[in-house]
């Protein structure tokens, strides 16, 4: 696969967003479709020594994000800087576009947090992509890699 090829399927799974659901169903990262939302970002931007962890979040009223999406995300950073095992290892944290498109607080604090726990230990870095931008980055990184 060429990199122009890796970058439009990535931007393309970063533009998906949930189908709206009714209270009480199965939503985001743990719906059928934030499963397969995860496992092609895996695929796509897999790399030696880098773990990849999706998150999935969506907007029912089109204005502000649904659930605790943003927690999941920070627990899964405090989780990996906090296991021995990731001292050699990078955290990409792979959001849709859904957490920058919708009212949502929370995503500034996700970056500080980020940056807070990369400062705390330089061992385990850990990268939140959430715009376009970033990935476009991380893919030119990788295929910088491969050449």
């Amino acid at each position: 696969m060429t990199s122009d090829d890796r970058l439009k399927k990535v931007l393309a799974q970063f533009e998906f967003e949930p189908t709206p659901t009714q209270a009480g169903e199965t939503a985001g990262s743990r719906s059928a479709e934030g499963r397969e939302f995860g496992e092609e970002m895996r695929k796509l931007l897999a790399r030696p020594g880098f773990v990849i962890e999706t998150a999935v979040a969506k907007s029912s009223d089109g204005r502000r994000l649904d659930g605790n999406a943003s927690e999941r995300v920070s627990y899964k950073m405090l989780r990996f800087k906090r296991h021995p095992l990731n001292r050699n290892r990078t955290l990409v944290v792979a959001l849709n576009v859904a957490f920058e498109k919708y009212d949502n607080p929370q995503l500034g604090e996700l970056r500080e947090q980020a940056a807070f726990l990369n400062g705390l230990d330089l061992r385990g870095q850990i990268l939140l992509l959430s715009r376009k931008e970033h990935y476009e980055y991380y893919l030119r990184d990788i295929s910088g890699e491969e050449t």
